[in-house]
């Protein structure tokens, strides 16, 4: 048990249980996240940077992206600093190593500011481009159900909007059943590779993503990253688990494929309103496809039904098909389905609870203002697996 700070009582601050929680549970595959977490619950110097923070659910994210930013920003200078803790630098220290809770310490310590600045000026962006291993067969299926391969991609909450590049990227799918590898997108050494292992009998077309073409792309971000901006790519960089140095790999790739086809990314505090003027826009000839993934858990009770009201609206009335990633809580809070409750053999993060369930909600024909929603498929947050779940045909 870390024994930092054992006697700075957990309820003084109103986020220390959260992160107490999180350093027991979550970042399961990150084991230095979960330390760091339960560090610093009992830091008063840690937790006395987020006193200014407005209230709000707790994003642990957005604090460890911090440490990492500053990590990353220092190399590996100080040998005896943090940076010997984080693989993304080369770090070699195990986690257990007792002098971890003084080196976090004086890490907090001296960058305090800066600490401080992140948590109050920045949002966590992801934008795991892993994900485009599930949206490849998604944009497939809906290719093949409206009958228009041309498509056009809304990405809502898109950061930088690397996943509007998926055309770009190549997934290679591997299958739990013997079936020989399968892959799909552009080769070469600087185009980013999405593994993605396969459970159940998905459609092997779909995967291979044959039948539909991405005519044209939009995002939109209530801060979008600026890939022009070095500060913003180290940022995005910073918000990746330290471990997982494919993923980093993936991202930088992915940003070089940014330089060649840049993605159109709109900043915008209404993202819906801008979907409908977008929608105006485009040829009859395409299908329009509103996508989101792990966004909407940042929106109030009050927002999210709003949310879901005007989206289904603009399935009814404007053709639009509604491509919706995101965990079991806020899936069930868009639609009626039930979902699986069965663990996934064999994989990390196998529990439902943190499944990512990609649902299209898509206009029924002939219906005015009616719709129909289908259960894709479940996955991996970051597309390291996908279990496909539509019925053929």
């Amino acid at each position: 048990m870390d024994c930092l700070n054992m006697s700075a009582p957990l309820a003084d601050h109103r986020h220390a249980a959260g992160y107490e929680h999180h350093g027991l549970h979550e970042f399961v595959e990150e084991p230095l996240y979960q330390r760091l977490c339960r560090l610093t619950a009992r830091s008063p110097a840690a937790l006395a940077l987020h006193a200014a923070l407005p209230p709000g659910p707790l994003r642990p994210t957005l604090w460890l992206a911090a440490l990492h930013e500053r990590v990353l920003a220092g190399g590996t200078a100080r040998p005896d600093a943090l940076a010997g803790w984080f693989a993304s630098v080369g770090g070699p220290r195990a986690v257990e190593d007792p002098a971890l809770p003084a080196a976090f310490e004086a890490f907090v310590a001296r960058h305090a500011a800066v600490l401080r600045q992140h948590l109050a000026q920045r949002a966590t962006q992801t934008n795991e481009v892993g994900r485009g291993a599930v949206l490849r067969p998604a944009l497939a299926e809906i290719a093949r159900r409206s009958g228009r391969p041309r498509l056009a991609l809304f990405d809502f909450g898109a950061s930088a909007g690397l996943n509007l590049n998926v055309a770009h990227h190549r997934a290679v799918y591997t299958f739990d059943d013997g079936r020989p590898p399968l892959a799909a997108g552009p080769a070469g050494a600087a185009v980013p590779e999405l593994p993605c292992r396969v459970h159940g009998q998905p459609p092997a077309d779909s995967l291979l993503g044959g039948g539909w073409q991405l005519a044209t792309g939009q995002g939109c971000d209530l801060q979008p990253v600026d890939l022009h901006d070095a500060r913003a790519r180290d940022w995005l960089l910073a918000c990746l688990w330290p471990r997982d140095t494919l993923r980093a790999e993936r991202l930088r790739r992915a940003l070089v494929v940014a330089q060649a086809h840049p993605p159109h990314v709109t900043a915008h505090a209404d993202g819906l309103t801008l979907l409908e003027r977008w929608l105006d826009t485009l040829p009859p000839d395409v299908t329009p496809v509103l996508w989101h993934s792990w966004v909407l858990a940042y929106f109030q009770p009050e927002a999210l039904r709003d949310f879901r009201r005007r989206a289904e609206a603009l399935v009814g009335r404007r053709g639009l098909w509604w491509l919706s990633a995101e965990d079991a809580a806020h899936t069930q809070a868009l639609c009626d389905l039930p979902l699986p409750t069965d663990a996934v053999p064999g994989e990390a993060r196998a529990a439902p609870a943190s499944h990512t369930f990609w649902t299209l909600t898509a206009p029924a024909p002939q219906v005015d203002d009616a719709r129909q929603v289908t259960l894709l498929a479940r996955a991996h947050p970051h597309g390291h697996w996908l279990q496909w779940l539509a019925p053929a045909g």
